[in-house]
């Protein structure tokens, strides 16, 4: 399916994946420079806005007020803005757009003070859902998070991490994508690209907290090649300037991202848990294989894409298994 090249056509795709999935959506309405809607689920609302500029269509998602229905909805949506993404083209390894929107130039001998911090959670482990984070710091929030032990997620421990995300979330500009393994699993099929998707997921809490404050800097943990994240930024005209390398997670900005995706993963694995009265490991190792032969086991193997990422070469050695094991008769 091709991506939508008018308000009009972008508005039938939006609304019929929104139905599809339990929203009700209202007709649109001109605004300028394009069109607004409002779509309804259970007894929340808001407003999405379509623009259409110089630069292609814009999906503007900030006036949905309540955050799990925002983060719901971005999650649907995924599919139709990678469509857009995969478009988008860089030849060089360094993007300069001299009066254009995205700008790199190198990593900085110095992190700036004012900084969006971004990272993620889960997407080496089979088990649960990707998540991407970002938050906002600048100064005095950075002296803050260091007091109360702020730091990569991966030095702390699960009550740590609860206790500061927390902290986080009350007081930092932020943002979170929650990609649910069922929506992961969908999105996979049809763009079968790690990168890409985290991509998306960088550049879609890099917008949402770029509505909260505005911040010329950017910094993300680098995987793949960085230019697909700028891809997306420069497709959404986003006056920013991002930064990426290893160990980002040195950075304060970055560490409090890391402390949000990592605890808003370990709780959903517990969701998990609970929901199937089982125990479930994090990570992809031989611990997590006996976990899914059990799980399968005992829920069936069409269970499994509610649960994992399908796309793990675990999930091939569960299907042999279950192929080959004996059938049984009365």
């Amino acid at each position: 399916m091709s991506y939508p090249t008018t308000v009009e056509e972008y508005y039938q795709r939006i609304k019929t994946l929104l139905n599809e999935n339990g929203f009700t959506t209202n007709p649109f309405r001109p605004v300028q420079y394009g069109i607004q809607f409002i779509i309804f689920m259970r007894s929340e609302s808001g407003i999405i806005r379509i623009f259409n500029s110089k630069k292609g269509l814009t999906l503007d998602l900030s006036q949905i007020k309540n955050e799990d229905m925002k983060s719901h909805t971005q999650n649907l949506l995924t599919p139709i803005e990678l469509e857009r993404g995969k478009r988008l083209k860089f030849t060089s390894s360094i993007v300069k757009e001299k009066n254009g929107p995205v700008q790199f130039e190198g990593t900085p001998k110095k992190d700036p003070d004012e900084l969006i911090g971004i990272d993620e959670s889960g997407k080496g482990d089979y088990f649960g859902p990707l998540v991407v984070a970002a938050v906002y710091v600048n100064p005095t929030i950075a002296e803050e998070l260091k007091k109360r032990g702020v730091q990569d997620s991966k030095k702390l421990n699960d009550t740590k991490i609860a206790e500061l995300s927390k902290y986080i979330e009350e007081n930092c500009p932020h943002s979170m994508v929650i990609l649910a393994n069922k929506n992961y699993n969908e999105i996979y099929e049809k763009i079968p690209n790690l990168n890409n998707i985290l991509a998306w997921g960088h550049a879609r809490v890099l917008e949402n907290v770029l509505t909260q404050v505005d911040c010329p800097y950017a910094l993300s943990d680098q995987f793949g090649d960085p230019n697909l994240i700028r891809a997306k930024l420069y497709a959404k005209g986003l006056q920013v300037i991002l930064f990426s390398r290893p160990r980002a997670e040195e950075n304060i900005a970055v560490a409090a991202a890391s402390i949000l995706a990592r605890n808003k993963f370990v709780t959903y694995i517990q969701e998990i848990s609970d929901k199937f009265k089982t125990h479930i490991p994090k990570g992809s190792g031989d611990i997590v294989m006996a976990a899914a032969k059990q799980f399968v086991k005992e829920h069936g193997i069409a269970t499994l894409p509610y649960v994992v990422k399908l796309h793990f070469k675990l999930t091939q050695k569960l299907q042999e298994m279950a192929t080959d094991a004996p059938t049984t008769h009365s």
